[in-house]
Formats: C-alpha cells, structure tokens, sequence
C-alpha cells in the first residue's frame, strides 16, 4: 500500500494487522486455543483503540470460537451474545448469522436439542436469504447433527443430502467430501455398515485428490470405527493408527489425543488392558495441556469405564468423580447425567447405598430436566404451527367446505393432539418417573437388608412389583420416543395411544 493511500485512511495498517490476526486465531482455533484466544483478544483491542467499532463484533465472535474450543462454554456464549449486539448495530447480516449458528453449537453440546435448532433453522433463514450457500450448507450440517442427537435419522439424511446438494452446486470439493463423511456417519449408527464405508470411501478419494490431509485422516478414523462396531477390532487399530500418523505428521494435538482414545478402544477390546490405559493416559495429558477440558472429561470416563470392567472399583470411582467435577464446572448435562449413573452404579457395588441413591436420584433428575427442556421447546414450535394454521383456517374463503379447508382443518387438528400429548408426556415424566426411582431403589434396599429373612411367597411379591416397575418404565420410555402419537380405540368411545405389544408383554 501506498504513502498517499495511508494518508487517505490513517488505520489502513491497523485493518490490515486485525484481518490477518483474525485469520491466525480461526488457524488456531483446534489446535492451539489458548493462542487464538490471545490473538483474537488482541484484535478487540487493536479495534477499541483505533475507534474500529464495526470490527469490535469480529474480536467477540472470535474470542468466543476460542473459548468453545477451551470448552468454556459460559464465556463463549457471553461474547456471542456481545458480538450479536455490535453485528445488530453495524447491520452485519452475515455476522449475526454465524452467532446463532455459534450459539446453536452450544445448545447441542449441552443436550438442549430443541434449542440448538431453533438458533440453528434461523442462522439457515438468514445466510439463505443472503445467497450465502457456503454457510448454509455448514449449518445443515449442524442439523444434521441435532437431528441424530434426536435419533431422528431420516431427518438427519434429508438436511445432509441437501448440504451436499449445495456443495456440488458450488462445486466445493472439500465441502462435498464432508458432506459424504457426515452421510457415512448416519448410516454407521443406523447398522448400514456398507453403505457407511462406501461413502466414507468416496469422501476419501475427494480428500485424497485435493491433498486435504486432515480430512484423510478423519476418514480413516471413521472407517475405524466402522470396523470397530463390526468387532472387527484389528482392523479398526490398523485404520486408527494410519490416522494417527497423519495427525502427527499435522501437528495437531487435540486430533492426536482422540486418535489415541480410539486405538485405546480398539486395544481393549484386543484384550490389551496395558496398552489401552497407556494410550488414554498419553491422551489425557495433552488434553490437560491444552486445557480442553471435554476431552479430559471424555478421557477420565473412559479410564474409569476400564477400571470399572476390570474390577478395581476405587480406581474407577477416582477417575469417574474427577471427570464427574469437570462436568459440573462446564455444564454439559448429557455427560454430568451418565458419569452421576456410573458413579452411582459403583457405589451400590461397594453398598454404600445412600450414596447410590442419592447419585442415582440426581441423574434422574438431570435426564427429566433435558427431556422436559426438549420436549417444552417442541411443544412451543408445535404452538407457533397451530396459531399459523388457526391464521391460515380464517384466511381462507369459507364458501364451501372445500378439501383446502378440510386439509386445513385436520392439520389443526393433529397439531393441537399433538401438542396434548408432548405436555401429558412431560407432566407424566415428571409426577411419576422420580417417585418410581425412589420405589425401585428402595426394594432393591429391602432385598438386600432382609435377604435372609424373605421366604419364596415375600420373593415372589418383591418380584411382581419389580416387574411392575420395570413395565412402567418402559411405558414412560416407549412415550418418550413417539414424536407422532398413532391413536386406537380402547373400549366403546374411548380410545388410547398405541403402543408396540412387546412394551407390554
């Protein structure tokens, strides 16, 4: 750049030195967090001393990519929503578009599906409207990902297929072989393992074409796993170490350290208890030295599960509670709801019993606040539907009962039964599933305490009213999953929701 063209914008160089810090801090993003953080935090204050506001959004933004990375997922939404605030005031469209997308992100993290949506569809409206088909794209993939949370997969193929779609109209290769891994991914879940592997190998040929090494290696691994779930477990370690070597090759520690969690996988199940724990250990002190605090947390759990299979229940409960406190400080519900169940699993092996309870009736807990978080945010969407409809229904011309009108009607219909039925689920949940805890734990104590004394007839009630239990669980878990309640007579007029007779058998 020129004198004369310096002179006519005195921050030019102030610009330029943010633009490319802002590109250095996304480069660290995943491998060196604590850098990009104080690169980014650089920016904000290179643009707060040069009167740069408009860029004061990009710092934020930036700061909080940094934090989500360093799983500080309080401070990463904090600068989201700061960011938003200046992206609102500049009428940065794009920017405020990748803060919902960002929010989204941590929604998901945290189990609060619905919620992660919701961000995420908007996000999708407005980098759609800004013909922005890049960012739209990476977003259905984030819905995708929601999607399979939910275990709603087909949904999860339709967004995934439509990013692809995009991507080759774009023409945006590596793009398209995310696309393919992503799609492979579903179906490896949903036990279609040819199809997985196929499309994990056509995203393999793209990546190997366009040299995108990393996307080679996240092949690899996701063959691995493939194979793994196949109990094909020597195959599985020859795929993870081959991406492991590229990891290395890459310098990318936080990749490397879930490399070896994934081949301490594959030797355990080679019967190689050594070697396992050596890998998660080498695993959990890269995670500790870049402070990403999920993967110790992932780690510690998964030291814990090998100590818990090989019997040594102090050292599980060792690893379990520091992963439990970990989880507690980063509020990530659906690992704090697991680790509260395993550690409660481990007390009640040892007998202490309080204990037991106590962490058993805290999960529980936990998993009706992420179900009725869930199922409330589906209950209000279902709202919005029904009070568009009821505009719709006075909008149309009432001349005839025409089939317009008719469709109309019973869409109003379902979507108000459906809305009954998500909050009768919820206050079900909520009124009978904790009780059922405490009565199920409970037997389980008075077994134990008069095991000596129980003649067969007392066994054999104690056994009904397990069995009973265990019946309405399984009730409450088969209404947890219907999303489309299917109604069937019961007696005369009154009818009820269908469920599959093996439930009740």
């Amino acid at each position: 750049m020129s004198s004369k063209q310096r002179n006519l914008n005195p921050n030019s160089d102030v610009i330029e030195k943010i633009k490319l810090l802002l590109q250095l801090s996304e480069l660290q993003l995943n491998t060196f967090p604590k850098d990009s953080l104080k690169n980014a935090e650089e920016v904000l204050k290179l643009a707060r001393n040069n009167g740069l506001e408009d860029l004061i959004g990009k710092a934020f933004l930036s700061i909080g990519l940094a934090f989500y990375n360093l799983s500080d997922y309080e401070k990463a939404l904090e600068n989201y929503s700061t960011a938003r605030k200046y992206f609102i005031k500049y009428e940065n469209k794009i920017g405020i578009a990748k803060v919902l997308n960002c929010q989204g992100s941590i929604f998901e993290l945290k189990g609060n599906y619905y919620e992660a949506l919701n961000h995420f569809f908007k996000a999708y409206k407005a980098f759609k409207k800004l013909d922005d088909k890049k960012n739209t794209s990476q977003v259905l993939n984030n819905i995708g990902k929601c999607y399979v949370n939910l275990g709603r997969f087909e949904t999860t193929l339709k967004a995934y297929f439509k990013s692809l779609k995009i991507n080759k109209e774009i023409n945006d290769k590596k793009l398209i072989a995310v696309s393919y891994n992503n799609i492979g991914i579903v179906y490896r879940i949903t036990q279609k393992f040819e199809n997985a592997i196929d499309f994990y190998n056509k995203s393999l040929l793209i990546a190997e074409e366009i040299k995108d090494h990393r996307i080679i290696s996240t092949c690899f691994d996701n063959i691995g796993i493939a194979y793994y779930d196949l109990k094909k477990h020597q195959k599985s370690l020859d795929f993870y170490q081959k991406s492991l070597e590229i990891k290395k090759h890459l310098s990318d520690l936080n990749a490397i350290a879930l490399s070896y969690n994934n081949i301490a996988s594959a030797y355990f199940h080679l019967d190689d208890i050594k070697s396992s724990l050596n890998f998660l250990k080498k695993s959990l002190k890269i995670y500790k030295s870049n402070n990403q605090r999920l993967g110790v947390l992932r780690t510690l759990k998964g030291i814990g599960s090998i100590y818990e299979q090989e019997g040594d229940f102090t050292k599980a409960l060792e690893f379990y509670s520091e992963a439990h406190e970990i989880a507690k400080a980063i509020q990530v519900k659906p690992e704090l709801q697991k680790l509260k169940l395993s550690i409660s699993q481990i007390y009640k092996i040892q007998r202490k019993y309080k204990k037991a309870l106590d962490f058993y009736e805290e999960q529980e807990r936990i998993k009706d606040e992420l179900y009725n978080e869930n199922k409330t945010k589906q209950i209000e969407e279902l709202n919005i539907k029904y009070e568009a409809q009821i505009y719709r229904l006075k909008n149309i011309e009432l001349v005839s009962l025409n089939e317009k009108l008719i469709e109309a009607r019973d869409e109003l219909i379902d979507s108000e039964r459906r809305a009954t039925f998500l909050a009768t689920v919820v206050t079900a949940n909520h009124e009978i599933n904790q009780p059922l805890t405490v009565l199920k734990t409970n037997l389980e104590l008075f077994k134990y305490f008069h095991k000596n004394d129980l003649n067969e007839k007392s066994k054999n009630i104690i056994g009904g009213m397990e069995s009973s239990v265990d019946r309405i669980t399984k009730v409450l878990e088969k209404l947890n999953k219907i999303s489309q309640p299917t109604i069937v007579k019961y007696i005369d007029d009154i009818k009820m929701i269908d469920l599959e007779d093996d439930i009740l058998s």
